[in-house]
């Protein structure tokens, strides 16, 4: 077993460092960090959604967590905001054992494109929502939830494979 932990060090760290920062992000929201939070980032997502669907020709307007919208109101809740899959990527980007430079640039890559991502599943949930209002459940658990678990995972990988530059291990030096 010694053995396999030494050999293995760098993944075994790696690991430990990943479940540190979901540990410590899992404390913040415990000790209120996410109350804080969450009401602010599900309002600029709500004017956010409204700026892109007014751009799109549906002109909007959002007030709190609601988007009104020709034909249809929702309302953002906290699992609307991508947060959880933007915390999940933050801790893979500070486990990888790379240079703090490329961390942030991890990290602004990651949150940047999940944002995006998360602007355009719920611009796309509101033209299903107000043109086949029937799929909307289907469309928003069954569609969008994991592609946006999977576009986590892209831009991850995006950047390890792209942006990122290892730093080298014990046993390659």
């Amino acid at each position: 077993m010694r053995a396999v932990l030494a050999r293995h060090r760098a993944v075994w760290r790696a690991w430990a460092v990943f479940v540190f920062w979901i540990a410590l992000f899992s404390a913040l929201a415990v000790l209120g960090a996410a109350s804080w939070l969450e009401p602010r980032l599900i309002a600029l997502v709500a004017k956010l959604t409204a700026a892109a669907l007014t751009a799109v020709g549906k002109p909007a307007q959002a007030g709190g967590a609601y988007v009104y919208g020709p034909g249809l109101t929702f309302e953002i809740i906290p699992a609307c905001t991508a947060l959880q899959p933007m915390l999940l990527v933050l801790a893979a980007v500070f486990a990888y054992p790379c240079r703090w430079r490329d961390k942030l640039l991890g990290a602004a890559v990651g949150v940047g494109g999940l944002f995006l991502v998360n602007l355009l599943r719920l611009v796309s949930l509101y033209f299903i929502g107000l043109w086949w209002p029937s799929r909307f459940e289907q469309m928003h658990i069954l569609l969008w939830q994991p592609l946006v678990m999977l576009a986590a995972v892209a831009l991850w990988l995006f950047w390890v494979l792209e942006l990122a530059r290892p730093q080298a291990t014990q046993a390659a030096r």
